[in-house]
């Protein structure tokens, strides 16, 4: 076993530098009360904000939600803003969460 000198891990120690908390928090998303990955395996983001963003992409390049929501609602509410309602709705409904980390 090593011994090493109370100096040596001062040393180490002191030679990092504190870690910034920054102005944000790395978030996860639940769906359901589970947490999810996108397509690419992908479960952590920056910030809420690049969360959501990775959810409106999400729905938006899936070919399945895209033809469903189209099907409830029409193609003109799907590509002016039903993305972006059905994500504050879904979030509204507590349906979808931002869990910063």
């Amino acid at each position: 076993m090593l011994k090493i000198p109370q100096e040596v891990v001062d040393k180490i120690t002191n030679s990092f530098l504190p870690a910034s908390t920054g102005k944000t928090k790395p978030c996860r998303i639940k769906i359901n009360g589970q947490f999810i990955a996108t397509n690419s395996k992908k479960t952590l983001w920056r910030n809420i904000g690049f969360a959501r963003s990775a959810l409106s992409n999400h729905f938006s390049s899936s070919c399945e939600v895209r033809d469903t929501v189209i099907k409830h609602f029409g193609a003109d509410f799907y590509y002016k803003k039903g993305v972006k309602a059905i994500l504050v709705e879904l979030e509204r409904l507590k349906v979808v969460e931002f869990v910063e980390i």
